[in-house]
């Protein structure tokens, strides 16, 4: 069993999604920066740095509310140093006293029964690998609830200051352990079901990588609500925002752009960008299921 998990299963836990309206972090951080329009002078004279980005930041703010992706991408880490630092980075790191989920120590279980080959996640949260400590025991002594070797943090981690932003590659294992865990070749030791949790599939290349499911295999999906999984920006409803090209060199952090391919090579293999929840004459067995993430579990 091979788990994709994404901010839905952390919602539980009280770290918010990015899309969900008004309270996902995408929304609340438009809202932040509309509020600090009240801090904006007109006078550059003697102005902090952080009074100097928020004028240079105004001059483009209906990209960054349109798409509010660009906060959280390398470019505006770049340009904004200031602002990350005090609005942005404190949200992203406010992971103290959080406690997994259920559909966490579910994936804990799996493994205890000898059932689970990886786990592959979009957060940074690192509750996937978060110390249980059991009654009596101290927290030095507390175990993880997965060893780290059965966790790829495909955007890295908080907890080991690897943060992967927008435009950034992924890590170097993300595609080491894709390779082992769903070989070009196929052998006896296939993945038999794939259970991608709390994601809606929006940003590559992780929105490929269920894709990576042999045809024999069992795909499950859980997600509030399902129609954010069934199509993104590379699928044919949209293709005209993204080109058709058969480019395996931009295996970074992506929201979709003019720039973008429809697929992508993963793992020693093309693999389609689009959602193929739909798709029955690939994956004749799957089971979609619009639920929070601890319902289903």
């Amino acid at each position: 069993i091979v788990v994709f998990s994404g901010a839905g299963i952390s919602t539980a836990s009280g770290i918010s999604d990015f899309r969900s309206p008004g309270q996902g972090l995408f929304d609340r951080t438009r809202e932040r920066f509309r509020k600090l329009k009240t801090e904006l002078k007109t006078d550059s004279v003697g102005a902090t740095k952080r009074e100097l980005e928020l004028a240079e930041y105004f001059k483009d703010e209906s990209k960054y509310i349109h798409e509010p992706a660009e906060f959280f991408s390398r470019r505006f880490v770049t340009r904004f140093s200031e602002l990350w630092r005090t609005e942005l980075e404190p949200e992203v790191r406010n992971f103290v006293n959080v406690q997994p989920s259920l559909a966490h120590e579910f994936c804990a279980w799996l493994h205890s029964n000898g059932w689970l080959r990886r786990v592959y996640t979009q957060n940074v949260d690192g509750l996937h690998t978060a110390p249980r400590r059991a009654a009596g025991e101290s927290a030095v002594d507390a175990k993880p609830l997965l060893p780290e070797d059965m966790v790829v943090e495909c955007h890295g981690s908080v907890r080991k200051a690897n943060l992967v932003m927008y435009d950034d590659m992924l890590p170097p294992e993300v595609e080491e352990r894709l390779r082992s865990d769903f070989p070009a070749s196929g052998n006896k030791d296939a993945v038999d079901l794939v259970i991608v949790f709390g994601t809606s599939l929006q940003v590559a290349p992780f929105c490929a990588f269920p894709n990576l499911a042999p045809k024999s295999a069992v795909r499950v999906l859980v997600n509030t609500p399902l129609s954010d999984c069934l199509e993104n920006a590379w699928g044919s409803a949209r293709r005209s925002r993204a080109r058709c090209l058969d480019s395996g060199d931009i295996y970074g952090m992506h929201t979709a752009g003019a720039n973008m391919a429809t697929s992508m090579k993963i793992a020693g293999r093309q693999v389609s960008l689009c959602p193929r929840w739909t798709d029955r004459s690939k994956y004749p067995r799957q089971l979609l299921a619009e639920e929070a993430c601890d319902d289903f579990v």
